[in-house]
């Protein structure tokens, strides 16, 4: 090297190079300065898990360890040919979280200790190496200026049970825009909107106007998913095994209860003659949920979902108080209710035979039905204005759900990158989806758009 710069160069030549390298060197850093830095938050059951416990915990079972020697993998479930349902009633036993009636808390059981993996990475999330991916393409890098920030997805807002994971958001928001002298975009998915949400709500508008750029939320289910009481009611999987774990498993993270389809009068939620569930027996609609528990022989969890259904993150549905963008999919076949062929039992050993899926009237992104994903268009508009802040929608025919993080879902994914990295306003299309007004907010004479 030292023979090459000074005997074989001419130093004039020399030192053409070296300001060619500095102007390479100050455009890189140009490049990666026009990247605001973005933190995810990942949707329900995205997040990895891990546990350890010790004394005074006590399992109900006798064939069940008290205590472990280390932290373990307890999420995404570690399950191998040698596992019996022995162990199978051991992981979910770990996985369940208490309910405290008298103080409206969601607890650990004493002498459980859980935490995420790779808090402020990617290691610790599914579908992260794809995200880490997409993005370090575009110039980010994990660490400086992309980071992610898994939750424990089994909690609601209700009864403070993602309070420290906002003080832990928090100080990772402002560590980022403190590093990067710039301010964040809040991105999220499926069911991370409404954890973000919740966050931003718990925000004064001081810190949200010096931390925070956008707010994206893709795919959100703000109004709640039919999905959501069927797997509480009859779990999932093809066989009785699966179905019976997936319904403890439900039962136990009280998040299943924070995506029930919201009650109300407005085309964005479901009415009192829109049954979500159907048997010989009756009809269940969002009214019907305490009802819906008793039958099942849930009534022991009737307290836990009133104290969710309670909690103003998505009851009141305060708007976030920052600039946002919410993209969403439609046009997809989306459950929109679930038809059981034997009235329930009362009886919470007993699991009614799988239900026959109806789709809803207004489809949706297969998953999440479209009168959901545009709850906020309505709710949040005025409120929005009145803070000076932005509120953009944008719909994507044939989008499945949570696919916009992705390059393979086109349109959506370069909108949002034109949107953090230019500033570039998302604009609706032809395909855009159907206005659906509140019926409050309809013109005299106009029928619910999205009546059963």
């Amino acid at each position: 090297y030292q023979r090459r710069v000074h005997g074989d160069f001419p130093m004039a030549e020399h030192g053409r190079l070296l300001l060619f390298a500095a102007l390479a060197v100050l455009a890189a850093g140009a490049a990666h300065a026009a990247r605001p830095p973005v933190v995810f938050v990942p949707g329900l059951t995205s997040s990895f898990l891990q546990f350890q416990k010790d004394s005074p915990f006590r399992s109900r079972f006798t064939w069940c360890k008290n205590t472990t020697t280390q932290w373990q993998l307890m999420w995404p479930p570690q399950r191998d040919d040698t596992d019996t349902l022995h162990d199978a009633v051991c992981w979910l036993e770990e996985m369940q979280v208490q309910y405290n009636s008298r103080t409206r808390q969601f607890i650990e059981p004493p002498g459980m200790q859980t935490s995420r993996v790779d808090f402020g990475g990617f290691n610790g999330v599914n579908g992260g190496p794809s995200i880490v991916a997409a993005y370090t393409q575009q110039g980010w890098t994990v660490g400086r200026d992309l980071f992610c920030a898994p939750f424990d997805w089994r909690y609601s807002a209700a009864g403070q049970g993602l309070a420290s994971y906002y003080t832990q958001l928090m100080q990772l928001i402002e560590q980022a825009s403190n590093t990067t002298a710039q301010r964040v975009v809040l991105a999220a998915a499926s069911f991370g909107p409404q954890v973000a949400l919740s966050f931003l709500q718990h925000m004064t508008p001081a810190w949200k106007a010096r931390y925070i750029s956008w707010f994206i939320a893709e795919s959100p289910v703000w109004s709640g998913s039919v999905i959501a009481p069927s797997v509480l009611a009859a779990g999932e999987g093809s066989n009785i095994t699966e179905m019976w774990t997936y319904r403890e498993l439900a039962l136990g993270a009280p998040a299943m209860m924070w995506l029930f389809p919201r009650a109300g009068t407005t085309n964005t939620t479901w009415g009192r003659t829109e049954p979500l569930i159907r048997t010989p027996a009756r009809n269940y609609t969002a009214y019907d949920y305490e009802t819906l528990l008793h039958d099942l022989g849930f009534s022991d969890h009737t307290a836990a979902l009133q104290t969710i259904l309670d909690d103003p993150a998505l009851g009141a549905f305060a708007a976030p108080g920052v600039d946002t963008f919410v993209t969403y999919g439609y046009g997809l076949p989306t459950p929109g209710m679930y038809e059981f062929s034997e009235a329930f039992k009362a009886n919470a050993t007993w699991m009614p035979p799988p239900p026959r899926v109806v789709m809803a009237p207004e489809t949706g992104d297969h998953i999440v039905p479209l009168r959901s994903s545009v709850r906020a268009k309505y709710a949040w508009a005025a409120a929005q204005r009145a803070a000076g802040k932005q509120l953009y929608y944008k719909g994507y025919s044939g989008q499945p759900h949570a696919q916009c993080l992705f390059p393979q879902s086109g349109a959506c994914f370069h909108d949002v990158l034109a949107l953090i990295i230019n500033g570039t306003v998302p604009h609706a299309e032809a395909d855009q989806a159907p206005v659906m007004q509140s019926v409050e907010d309809a013109p005299a004479g106009a029928s619910r758009l999205l009546a059963a």
